[in-house]
Order: C-alpha cells, then sequence, then structure tokens
C-alpha cells in the first residue's frame, strides 16, 4: 500500500482552489511553488492570481492522508474532492484529475488551427507572453513571445521579463507566460 494525500492550493482572497493529489506532499507543494514563482504553473488561472497578490495570500492544506493498492483509486479520490468544491468551474484545475477528462473535451471542442508563422519559430523564443488587468484579470493582449511584446510596448526584453519575475506593473498591466496551448485559446477569445 503506498500512502497518498489530497490537497488544497487555497487563495485566501477569493476562496478558489487548486486540488491535487501525491505520494510526496513536501515535494509536490514545493514544485508548486517553484513554477509560481517563475511564471510556470501548469494553472494560468492560479499563476494570474499568484502574480496579482503573491504567495503570502495563498494557504497550502492536506485535506486527506490515506492508504491505497494503487494510484487510480488516490485519482478518484482526487476527482471527487474536485467536484465536490467545483474547482474546475470555480477554482484553479484544469481538469477533473489526473486523467484529464475536462481538458481533453475542451481540446475537441475547441480546436484551433495553428498559424504556420507562429510553428516555425525557434523554440528558445516561442514562449507566449500576455498582459493582463490587475483589478479584473483580463487578458490585454496576448504576444507569441518576448521579442514581439517587448517591440510593440517598446521597451527592453529584460523590463518584460522582471516585470514577470517580479511580478511588478509595466504600463500598469502584469505580465506573465502562458502556454502555447493556452496562448492559441486566448487568441481566438480575443479575436
Amino acid at each position: 500500500m503506498t500512502k497518498y494525500t489530497v490537497y488544497a492550493i487555497r487563495n485566501l482572497t477569493n476562496g478558489k482552489e487548486y486540488i491535487g493529489v501525491t505520494e510526496n506532499y513536501t515535494s509536490r507543494i514545493r514544485a508548486h511553488k517553484w513554477a509560481l514563482k517563475n511564471g510556470r504553473h501548469e494553472s494560468l488561472k492560479l499563476q494570474i492570481d499568484y502574480n496579482l497578490v503573491g504567495l503570502e495570500s495563498f494557504e497550502f492544506t492536506k485535506l486527506q492522508t490515506v492508504n491505497f493498492d494503487n494510484r487510480e483509486d488516490a485519482h478518484k479520490l482526487e476527482k471527487q474532492y474536485i467536484v465536490e468544491r467545483n474547482s474546475v468551474k470555480h477554482g484553479y484545475n484544469n481538469s477533473f484529475g489526473f486523467d484529464g477528462s475536462s481538458l481533453k473535451k475542451a481540446k475537441k471542442r475547441h480546436k484551433v488551427e495553428v498559424p504556420e508563422k507562429i510553428t516555425t519559430i525557434p523554440k528558445q523564443v516561442s514562449k507566449p507572453v500576455a498582459s493582463f488587468h490587475p483589478i479584473t484579470k483580463e487578458f490585454v493582449k496576448v504576444y507569441p513571445n518576448l521579442t514581439e511584446a517587448s517591440e510593440e510596448m517598446g521597451i527592453h526584453p529584460h523590463s518584460v521579463t522582471n516585470a514577470i519575475i517580479n511580478m511588478t506593473k509595466i504600463n500598469e498591466l502584469y505580465w506573465g507566460y502562458i502556454n502555447s496551448e493556452q496562448y492559441f485559446d486566448l487568441i481566438k477569445k480575443l479575436s
């Protein structure tokens, strides 16, 4: 039997939660904190709120620790918590657990064609960047990469990078990296 912990990352300012399950709670929480600090969390909604309110506004808690014979049972328990707490629709989870069920359905519903130009951008500059409003948290503009964002804003790329890392504003907007899938979804939504 293996010990699994279902945990929550709770935003103390708005009550939203991210639910997860792990065999090593300490290591997993450390990984979440690193990803958030570096602007690379898998949940864009969680990353945006973290960038706005900081780590001190989040609480990391164990919800339940249970021994299971297999990982699938642990993921069923995680899914139960995600459903009960509605953390996909009103929280930070991207899906109903490890199987990525809602994410898979969303991809099928919102299939986006990848423009030729973007698929040929070299990997080192292809990480999309977004600016968003500090109060409404709505995206103002999404850029395919840091270079294009800095050129359009007329500022040095290091200034944008520093704003992302230090969670500071440029022109009254916050900035963050997003993954390619989120980029294409946002481009479609904003156009």
